[in-house]
């Protein structure tokens, strides 16, 4: 399960209807300041759910709207969703495709976390998550992510590699470890009978 589109509108600086595909891996993105990075990072957290205004960087909800420019007027609504392919069968989605939408209005006063089959709370999104094995607060990382990291030298694989462990969760990394020391057991149970074969043989002049 992997995090394949994310479509916003109204949202912070995006005043136009905005979408943006991603492909199986890790994604990063560059570009100079003031460039919408860091409110994108922010819609795809806020359309998990995310409740707390301070961490999207704003003091009312109504700071989450495009509040306008001197070129364009500002809008009363705004719109984030998600797109989650590879979802598990059982939980028996078209394509097997979780979409996720939050919407605040600022005229109604409503927000909303919706999905294909009706209203949602951050829980019950994050459980989804977690149960396909991905942590919701996790899932994007900013530029704080990094401060640990020296600045002026490239991340190495050794870094990357942490950062795509710490979006698992713990109880599916263990899963994981666990199933890969199977594999190595069973592969173990087939190699020393193979070993005992080759012992046994005696090479022919």
């Amino acid at each position: 399960m992997w995090l394949s589109s994310v479509q916003i509108r109204g949202f912070k600086s995006f005043a136009e209807r905005f979408e943006l595909s991603f492909s199986q891996g890790i994604t990063g993105m560059v570009g100079p300041a003031g460039w919408g990075r860091t409110n994108l990072i922010e819609a795809i957290r806020w359309a998990l759910g995310e409740p707390s205004l301070i961490v999207l960087r704003a003091s009312e909800p109504r700071d989450l709207i495009f509040a306008g420019t001197d070129k364009r007027r500002d809008v009363f609504q705004a719109t984030v969703s998600l797109v989650f392919s590879d979802c598990p069968e059982d939980w028996g989605l078209v394509d097997n495709k979780l979409r996720v939408t939050r919407q605040i209005n600022d005229w109604t006063g409503t927000d909303l976390l919706t999905g294909q089959n009706g209203r949602l709370d951050a829980q019950t999104v994050a459980q989804l998550l977690e149960g396909a094995g991905l942590d919701p607060q996790k899932l994007v990382f900013d530029h704080n992510t990094f401060s640990p990291l020296p600045c002026d030298c490239p991340l190495n694989i050794l870094d990357l590699r942490k950062l795509a462990e710490s979006s698992v969760t713990e109880e599916h990394l263990e899963r994981y470890r666990h199933d890969r020391q199977l594999i190595v057991l069973t592969d173990d149970k087939r190699i020393m009978p193979l070993c005992d074969n080759i012992s046994g043989i005696t090479m022919e002049e």
